[in-house]
């Protein structure tokens, strides 16, 4: 077995970063401890909600510009507006589009919700870095500490000729250039940087989206399979006569099995992420039913926690497995899927991740997933 990264050594980490090493050594101080076995819902719950770093977004942004900007007011004087306003003009200065992919949501709106969420996606942080000029090292710090997602991955075309660009002070369209090959290199480090993309085996990043959509695919299949099952023993336990069959089992199903703890609305719809306790630390990483049909409709770009989350719902109905080597199994699993999206390996300092790990790590981890779920809901208002 691989079992790269860990080994479940909580004591070694292949990362550099001091807030790496402090969650494997929170979760570490979680699940070796002697209550663990008993309490591992409520020690998951309070290590997630008291002690994982949580840095929000909004507010390392606000700080960023006000220190870059130089302005002079005092710092919780100054308005969204402003900070909107000088978020923009730097966009135009710099000609960087507000988004990486295609939407439909308008610049000064875009920003705007910028301004006013805990966290965002990988793909924002990269449109920020052209739009603010952004140094590398800028960059790398809102991915792994802010937004809580692993750096610069090496194995993918678009991020390697990003990290290149920032370090460059060079703007979005050099990067596009570089990445179509529509023009010539013009020194002996783009001429590196290409023969790196040509080593990768693709350009842009179509190839790279289809093996992401066939990874899904893949895992969505074995997540069907195992619900299918699950239904078939459950209808055979009580006397059924129905077969069911994999195909049969709907995005509704793998939302049921892995949202079973979330509490329902009086309206028979699951209460929204904003009404749990944990929402900054899980933010945008729920799945639900409408974010798998989009999906499997090709709809949205498939996201390293769609993967992880699915790849957990297989692995934790792993059979005579000690939880130990379970989680091995898992994160042997998972990293093989995710090296083969150029995505980095799984990473503990995202406390989501970091979830998942403890879960596994437990006698009956799909049950302690729902319950940390359920407990962070608490007594939620549905409004």
């Amino acid at each position: 077995m691989a079992q790269s990264i860990w080994n479940l050594d909580f004591s070694r980490t292949v990362r550099d970063f001091d807030f790496t090493r402090k969650a494997m050594q929170g979760i570490s101080r979680v699940v070796t401890s002697k209550d663990f076995e008993d309490m591992d819902v409520d020690a998951i719950y309070d290590f997630l909600l008291n002690e994982m770093e949580i840095v929000v977004f909004r507010d390392y942004l606000k700080r960023y510009i006000y220190e870059r900007a130089g302005l002079k007011e005092p710092f919780s004087k100054v308005t969204d507006e402003t900070y909107t306003e000088i978020i923009l003009d730097s966009f135009d200065q710099n000609r960087a589009p507000v988004s990486l992919i295609p939407t439909t949501v308008k610049r000064r709106a875009m920003v705007k919700r910028w301004l006013d969420q805990d966290s965002v996606s990988r793909q924002t942080v990269f449109a920020l870095g052209f739009g603010l000029r952004m140094s590398a090292a800028d960059v790398s710090e809102f991915l792994s500490k802010v937004i809580k997602e692993s750096d610069f991955d090496d194995r993918d075309p678009r991020e390697c000729v990003f990290r290149y660009c920032y370090s460059k002070n060079l703007p979005y369209a050099k990067a596009v250039s570089i990445l179509s090959a529509g023009a010539a290199p013009e020194s002996a480090e783009e001429k590196a940087l290409a023969d790196r993309i040509a080593e990768l085996g693709k350009r842009g990043n179509d190839q790279a989206k289809n093996k992401r959509m066939q990874a899904f695919g893949k895992v969505y299949r074995e997540s069907q399979e195992l619900v299918a099952g699950l239904y078939q023993e459950e209808c055979d336990t009580g006397g059924g006569k129905r077969i069911w069959k994999p195909e049969d089992i709907r995005p509704s199903d793998i939302e049921k099995m892995l949202c079973d703890g979330i509490p329902m609305t009086s309206g028979g719809n699951r209460m929204r992420m904003s009404n749990s306790l944990l929402n900054r630390q899980f933010r945008q990483k729920r799945i639900t039913r409408q974010r798998l049909d989009s999906l499997l409709k090709g709809e949205l770009e498939v996201e390293r926690h769609d993967l992880i989350t699915l790849e957990f719902l297989v692995c934790s109905q792993l059979e005579d497995e000690d939880p130990r080597k379970r989680c091995l199994i898992y994160i042997d699993r998972i990293n093989d899927v995710l090296a083969g999206c150029s995505m980095q390996s799984v990473y503990p300092a995202n406390p989501y991740e970091a979830f998942i790990l403890m879960c596994l790590l437990t006698e009956m981890p799909l049950l302690t997933y729902y319950d940390v779920w359920e407990k962070s809901y608490g007594d939620a208002d549905e409004n």
